[in-house]
């Protein structure tokens, strides 16, 4: 298993696959924790971005 700069793992085994998998889902988590009014504006942004789409407007 290969590294970058930063701790990712870069192969394409399945192992690094997850491995990425999970930095991704940890680093999301704790932006969500540090920034949580950003998090509901962006979810109600896409919620209604989804809603406008989805109703041609």
């Amino acid at each position: 298993m290969e590294l970058d700069k930063n701790g990712i793992a870069t192969g394409a085994t399945k192992e690094d696959y997850l491995m990425r998998k999970k930095f991704i889902s940890d680093f999301y988590a704790r932006w969500i924790a540090a920034n949580i009014s950003k998090h509901i504006f962006l979810l109600n942004f896409f919620i209604i971005s989804v809603y406008n789409f989805t109703n041609g407007i």
